[in-house]
């Protein structure tokens, strides 16, 4: 109930998914919009395939979704990088 009277727009995007990857997508860092990402396509990277939400299984949802999440993490740490290293030469 807490789901759906926080994401009222989301219930028809997540019809027809299995619960278990409704709640694996729902980890996705706020950047990602969910609608979008069930939508597209995305690569599984045990296989190599092209698949939608609908078409993996928890296991390969698990994948990309443990694959966006580290690839947004290097993101924001490369950022942090780059601003910290611009801050230490416009010290010097």
């Amino acid at each position: 109930m807490k789901f759906h009277n926080q994401n009222p727009n989301l219930n028809s995007v997540f019809d027809g998914l299995e619960w278990t990857k409704v709640r694996q997508i729902m980890t996705l860092p706020e950047s990602i919009d969910r609608t979008d990402f069930i939508e597209q396509e995305h690569i599984v990277p045990s296989t190599g395939e092209s698949k939608t939400a609908n078409e993996m299984t928890v296991k390969e949802l698990r994948e990309v979704t443990k694959s966006l999440k580290a690839a947004e993490k290097a993101a924001t740490e490369a950022e942090q990088r780059a601003k910290q290293a611009e801050a230490s030469l416009s010290n010097k």
